[in-house]
């Protein structure tokens, strides 16, 4: 995946070489054809990265002292944007050209994948770009985004109020987001449709180790609810993302404690029992029959939780035994009907409730 950005950054944006002046074809001013509604989304977004990060870009320092060195230039005198097809120093079209002092963006219609209208589309993307822009504004040599990637995918830990993790902060605003417009929704295909997105955008999002515990409980019930009516399946993605809102600041201060070499096994034990507990009630509600055709659904989703919190903490699974318990879970040759599944689910919530490891 960090080649295929990497890779998608280039063809979008200029890779000159320090101190040489792309050549350009003279363009609007920033008028007309989306040109102020992109400049405003380039602040915007340009003002977000600052706030996150307003404690300092720890990772680029040697460079950039602070974040403030590049306030000025979220202006409209700095930026403006052509409608003409903007051109690198090797002739290859770009959406964007950066100078000292001076910021271009395309909005033109000849190549619509390098309008920033659908650059803004990813928000990741957009993010790296816009900080790559600001960066040679300013005079650094960004060539194959140096500093920008290292600064918004490496460097995880924001320093506001208490702690937070970049990616956590984004997936609670997508599960919130998406609360809100699913209460306003006007039919139940529309508040599907919400979810849906949302979903998608949330198993995109999450990169990190740990992410599967984001994601593991929304792919269940996927699985679990493929062939139930629209109605049952709304019902269980509005609990789905009342859970999520309950699990993605505790998956943040995991990642928080692994990144600190100091792991937080209480929480852990917490975390993994309200993903089990979730894991047994959709069993139970959709009176899951495990037959050959469907036990991979039981083994998926075990492997894929033994392998998560494997991240977080090998010892914590030493310590209680829960590597062997999930492991038996998810052996089709052990676990042979409903009865069976129950008893094995209730043991290993039993082993968690044990505090003696943590």
């Amino acid at each position: 995946m960090k080649v295929l950005l990497i890779l998608a950054l280039s063809f979008l944006t200029l890779s000159t070489h320090a101190g040489e002046r792309p050549l350009l074809r003279e363009g609007g001013s920033g008028v007309g054809n989306g040109g102020d509604t992109v400049r405003l989304r380039f602040i915007s977004t340009g003002n977000g990265i600052l706030e996150y990060y307003k404690e300092g870009f720890k990772s680029i320092s040697n460079v950039l002292i602070s974040p403030l060195f590049l306030k000025p230039h979220l202006n409209i005198k700095t930026i403006s944007t052509s409608k003409e097809i903007l051109i690198d120093n090797l002739g290859n079209p770009v959406s964007a050209i950066g100078e000292p002092g001076k910021i271009i963006l395309y909005v033109g219609e000849d190549i619509p994948e390098l309008h920033w209208n659908n650059i803004f589309k990813n928000s990741r993307l957009a993010n790296i770009m816009v900080l790559h822009e600001l960066l040679r504004a300013q005079g650094i040599n960004d060539d194959n985004y140096v500093y920008s990637t290292k600064v918004l995918v490496k460097q995880d830990i924001l320093s506001f109020g208490d702690f937070k993790m970049k990616w956590a902060k984004q997936s609670f605003d997508i599960v919130e987001n998406t609360q809100l417009r699913s209460f306003n929704s006007r039919s139940i295909k529309e508040e599907l449709s919400y979810f849906i997105r949302a979903n998608t955008a949330l198993d995109s999002y999450n990169t990190i180790d740990l992410a599967p515990l984001i994601t593991l409980n929304l792919k269940l019930s996927k699985e679990l609810y493929a062939k139930s009516n629209d109605l049952n399946r709304l019902k269980n993605l509005r609990a789905d993302y009342k859970l999520l809102r309950e699990i993605i600041p505790m998956v943040d201060q995991l990642s928080f404690a692994q990144i600190k070499n100091n792991p937080n096994y209480a929480l852990l034990n917490r975390l993994t029992l309200i993903l089990l507990r979730d894991f047994f009630f959709k069993i139970r509600m959709t009176n899951f029959k495990l037959t050959k055709e469907n036990s991979y659904i039981i083994s998926n989703y075990t492997n894929d939780l033994l392998s998560a919190i494997s991240f977080a903490s090998e010892d914590w699974m030493i310590c209680t035994g829960i590597e062997q318990s999930l492991s038996a879970l998810s052996n089709s040759s052990l676990v042979f009907d409903s009865s069976d599944l129950k008893m094995m689910t209730s043991a290993t919530i039993t082993l968690l409730n044990d505090s003696k490891c943590y």
